[in-house]
């Protein structure tokens, strides 16, 4: 944007360039949470969102006003256990009523680096279209917005590529005639290279890390372990003397039976995906 103004030297006009200016922080702030409320499933009575932003107002003015900095991360956080910790009560006490564990509300950081944290984080990138972000034009219309759910980080990718990158790409090569009118080849080349980035992504999946289970044994069970191995015999039913009769020694088993389940179960269901996806 540039105007004519006069010289005060006399010597007839100059011509001054003036920057455009930038979008008012509380207005940036307010769209910013009004988006990642959406995208990260919050209350939007609950206010973390906007709450986190005004906090770290610098970061997000840096972001409105900084060339360099393209792009502003949401993290949401869910401390670990919490969103476990209803699907571990056993049968007895959810017939009873609701589980008494109050959810820990989700806490969130704000920062102008792309990165990631963990696999239980779910994320929202805004990424500036110009250097700064203008008061005359709309903030939507600045932004471009990518949701990092949580899970695997190759998984995300992928969809990504596979759903909406390649078809987008291969849709506008097709439109718009370049390669048939040109004879490009970088676009075909490109092409090619979008396919290996999806195929990369894909085996990336399918290199599954075991995860590491938990088996807790009861006290009471090694202890008759302990016992058995100080007098060099195997442990009997008999090593636990009247605790085979007592109803809450028997439960107390059965809801480390169900964890054992849901343990191993997270090994089994691994190997079975990796067999499904070669």
């Amino acid at each position: 944007m540039a105007s004519e103004a006069e010289d005060p030297g006399g010597g007839g006009s100059a011509f001054v360039e003036s920057l455009p200016s930038m979008a008012p922080l509380d207005k940036v702030t307010a769209h910013l949470a009004r988006v990642a409320e959406i995208l990260l499933e919050e209350d939007g009575d609950n206010g973390s969102v906007r709450a986190a932003l005004e906090c770290e107002a610098d970061t997000v003015q840096k972001f409105v006003s900084d060339s360099h900095s393209k792009t502003l991360l949401i993290e949401r956080f869910v401390e670990s256990g919490q969103e476990e910790s209803a699907a571990e009560d056993s049968p007895k006490s959810v017939a009873a009523g609701p589980s008494t564990a109050a959810a820990a509300a989700p806490s969130y950081a704000v920062s102008v680096n792309v990165h990631f944290t963990n696999a239980r984080t779910a994320s929202v990138v805004f990424v500036k279209k110009g250097a700064l972000l203008e008061a005359e034009k709309p903030v939507g219309s600045q932004l471009r917005v990518i949701s990092l759910s949580d899970g695997s980080p190759y998984e995300t990718l992928h969809s990504y590529v596979s759903t909406a990158v390649a078809p987008y790409f291969k849709s506008f090569v097709r439109e718009s005639g370049k390669v048939d009118r040109d004879g490009d080849k970088m676009a075909t080349s490109m092409e090619k290279k979008i396919a290996e980035l999806e195929m990369g992504l894909l085996h990336l999946q399918q290199n599954i890390d075991i995860p590491e289970i938990s088996l807790t044994v009861h006290p009471a069970i090694l202890q008759a372990i302990k016992t058995a191995e100080a007098e060099q015999r195997k442990p009997r039913v008999e090593d636990l003397r009247e605790k085979v009769e007592d109803s809450s020694f028997l439960n107390a088993l059965q809801n480390l039976v169900s964890k054992w389940i849901r343990e191993i179960q997270k090994v089994s269901k691994c190997n079975l995906y990796s067999v499904i996806s070669v």
